[in-house]
């Protein structure tokens, strides 16, 4: 059996700061953004890039060809030479992989990562780390596992930003990362945990979730009863982690000791904040005041605002309640009934919850605490740099399954935070604050900037054109006659508000991300395998309410099973604008498809959409931005996370199916210019994995990326299971050496061996 690896353990004396973590930031410039209509210039893009594809084989004659290069040459020296003498058509010029089945992180030729931190690493001297050798002996069931997992990296890391030492500066090589921990796999963790069943179709929200059988739900009761402990380490590998890291001699490790590092976990105490903070809907009898919450949960995508805090969003917080139907056949006073229809389009679990928390824990029995549910699925605000200062809900920036809250200023400093609500036929949201930014002003000035604002949620127009919807009290249907008492009810029932409004359901919106060069806002849609293409009348149920599921212009697809990217043209590239134009950026598929099309025109992605018969595209067919070699860019399915390097270049993550049936892995693109539309992929994960986050350091010479339930076979009939995971990443792999169990991670991805060079390079 090999040692264990561990990643390096900096002890020396925590630097203090705190004397200028309040200082007015005086680097932030304002980028100059487009000033023609869209229409105009994507008609020019396209006549460019035909130009200079024509031009192609003269250019090539200059380029560097490989011979020039000995082979082993340090990326950093190859980096330079082509910025020095090739063509510069983007600056995305590493070498592109190909696709992978293998138990591994796989990168470009010439690029190096580093294991920052793995789930179980502790982050307080005073604690262990997880000994992974003896999960399988009950570990996670002894006395004490809980209080060790609060202190120790948390589990299924999702999102992740990074922050300078000092805010507001570019300082890139020592610093902070926040990051998510989504949810946890009991399978995966305890020794006798009850298997789930099969995936079925949950009737009350129409989404794929594991069948719980009778006799799986009593093993399950029976588990938690037996070892509450598991619920204890449960609730504390939920949420987020605060950890100082650095990079030292050219490798990224993180710092045990430092008084910086702090675990918020779903037991840690959280103000609400905002226009619904204190509202009857968010009291309960453990908080009769309904202003502070017990935790956060189910913590996926996120984003940092310009005066360095962390967003953490709350996603699918409905798993963990159980009991509904108790509570829902028994409400009958005017203010029970109000509490269903706060619940109605986010619907919680009508019996047994999955984990069996309610067993454990009352708070998680919705006849016991009906309110309880309704204190998650907002957005949670962290400052990285005091750890003594308590996160906060922001509610103004509404309730319902938010992917991601990632930031950028509009024209008049107004801090804009857009979200995804990551369900099927569900919308996208923009919150814009109230008052502006002053980049200049002590950061404390800014700390409660999000408390007051409006939120949208957007419609698309079949012409191309949109508009950002104001879900304000008392505007259009948002009245009591419809449910409404006040601006706090709009922002917890905000799914139904954005119904009245005439919003437009999406195929599971996920990142939503801003180009902070050219201020178009790019939109991640998963997928949709629930939208039909049979006929146009066709309607479902999802989340509470019956949608039309038939293709249309913002989602052409029917069934859309790789998902695909909207490109959206603020009014005036004005991030605060309430009207906008889009067209589709990506139609995710394989390139070289033998069934489908490959489109090179944006028209033929759009046409016959909504004629009964005659839907185009085809679940199949694939489109690149208007790239026409499909010879040069990569297959790519399910984009989830997206991100922008400094050159605004998209970077995509992606979650779920991939054309060619190979792991999920990191993608990148250009959105302007003439390679608008390459792609090309960047890294490859581990088997059965999930990678998310894509978080480059200011300086853009490293990616920071998370590896999410490695080894997790969640479509297939009792697996995963503890004794016999899919993959050993990162401590070994299914390809040789000691099997190790394995286990969510942050990784640093590097250009060259020390990281001199700029990642895409």
């Amino acid at each position: 059996m090999t040692a264990k690896k561990t990643p390096d353990v900096v002890s020396s004396r925590e630097d203090d700061y705190s004397d200028m973590l309040d200082q007015p930031d005086v680097s932030l410039v304002e980028r100059p953004g487009a000033s023609e209509p869209y229409e105009k210039v994507f008609q020019r893009r396209l006549a460019r890039r035909q130009f200079l594809k024509g031009s192609a084989g003269v250019a090539a004659g200059v380029a560097v060809g490989g011979a020039l290069v000995p082979e082993q040459a340090d990326a950093f020296w190859w980096s330079w030479w082509r910025r020095r003498f090739s063509r510069r058509d983007d600056t995305l010029r590493f070498s592109p992989i190909e696709g992978s089945n293998a138990d591994r992180i796989i990168v470009p030729y010439g690029y190096t990562q580093d294991i920052v931190i793995r789930w179980g690493d502790s982050i307080n001297r005073h604690y262990p780390d997880l000994d992974t050798d003896e999960i399988e002996n009950g570990a996670l069931l002894a006395p004490g596992a809980g209080e060790a997992q609060a202190n120790q990296f948390g589990y299924n890391c999702d999102a992740v930003e990074f922050y300078p030492l000092i805010p507001r500066t570019g300082i890139s090589s020592t610093g902070f990362v926040c990051c998510n921990h989504e949810y946890t796999q009991p399978e995966m963790k305890y020794p006798g945990w009850p298997l789930f069943g099969e995936q079925i179709l949950d009737p009350d929200s129409n989404e794929i979730r594991p069948a719980t059988s009778e006799e799986t739900a009593a093993r399950i009761r029976d588990f938690v009863i037996e070892h509450p402990e598991a619920v204890k380490v449960e609730l504390a590998a939920h949420g987020i982690s605060v950890v100082r890291v650095r990079r030292r001699r050219g490798r990224w490790s993180y710092r045990k000791g430092s008084r910086f590092n702090r675990r918020i976990t779903a037991e840690t105490p959280i103000e609400i904040s905002g226009p619904a903070a204190g509202h009857p809907l968010l009291q309960t009898y453990g908080d009769p005041t309904g202003t502070v919450v017990k935790g956060t949960l189910n913590n996926c995508a996120g984003g940092q605002t310009p005066w360095g805090t962390y967003l953490s969003a709350e996603e699918n917080v409905d798993q963990y309640f159980g009991n509904f139907a108790a509570f829902s056949e028994r409400a009958s006073t005017d203010e029970e009934l109000n509490v269903l229809d706060a619940h109605a389009r986010l619907p919680l679990p009508r019996g047994q919850s999955n984990r069996g928390w309610e067993y454990v824990e009352t708070r998680f029995d919705v006849d016991v605490e009906p309110n309880e549910a309704l204190r998650f699925g907002w957005v949670v605000e962290v400052d990285p740099y005091n750890p003594h200062t308590p996160a906060k809900k922001r509610t103004a920036i509404g309730r319902f399954k938010h992917e991601c809250a990632t930031t950028i200023l509009a024209k008049d400093n107004r801090c804009v935070v857009y979200s995804g609500d990551d369900a099927r036929m569900e919308y996208v949201f923009k919150f814009v604050s109230k008052d502006s930014y002053d980049p200049h002003a002590p950061r404390s000035k800014a700390m409660d900037l999000l408390d007051e604002g409006t939120l949208y949620a957007a419609r698309f127009n079949e012409d191309g054109s949109g508009e950002w919807l104001p879900l304000i009290f008392g505007t259009g249907r948002l009245l009591p006659e419809f449910g409404f008492d006040s601006q706090a009810e709009v922002l917890i029932k905000a799914r139904k508000a954005a119904d009245l409004l005439g919003a437009t359901p999406m195929d599971r919106p996920e990142d939503v991300e801003a180009n902070p060069k050219s201020k178009k806002v790019y939109v991640a849609l998963t997928n949709n395998t629930r939208r039909q293409n049979t006929d146009a009348a066709g309607t479902r149920i999802f989340q509470g309410r019956e949608v039309n599921t038939f293709p249309e212009p913002a989602n052409p697809r029917g069934p859309n099973r790789f998902g695909h990217i909207m490109e959206i043209t603020e009014a005036n590239d004005d991030n605060a604008a309430e009207h906008f134009t889009w067209e589709i950026f990506l139609l995710a598929g394989d390139p070289e498809t033998t069934v489908g099309s490959y489109f090179t025109s944006i028209d033929d992605v759009t046409a016959n959409i909504n004629i009964a018969g005659n839907t185009a595209p085809g679940q199949e067919d694939v489109y690149y931005a208007g790239w026409d070699d499909p010879s040069q860019v990569a297959p790519i399915g399910s984009p989830d996370n997206i991100s922008f390097d400094n050159d605004g270049n998209l970077w995509i993550i992606t979650d779920g199916s991939q054309p060619r049936g190979t792991n999920n892995g990191g993608f990148a693109v250009p959105t302007e210019g003439p390679n608008r539309g390459k792609l090309r992929q960047f890294m490859s994960g581990p088997i059965d994995c999930e990678v998310c986050g894509g978080e480059f350091t200011p300086d853009n010479r490293t990616l920071f990326l998370n590896i999410q339930h490695p080894g997790g076979r969640f479509a297939s009939f009792g697996n995963p299971t503890l004794e016999q995971p899919s993959s050993f990443w990162p401590d070994s792999s299914v390809d040789g050496g000691s099997k190790k169990q394995p286990r969510p991670s942050l990784v640093a991805i590097k250009n060259g061996r020390y990281g001199w060079g700029r990642v895409g390079e």
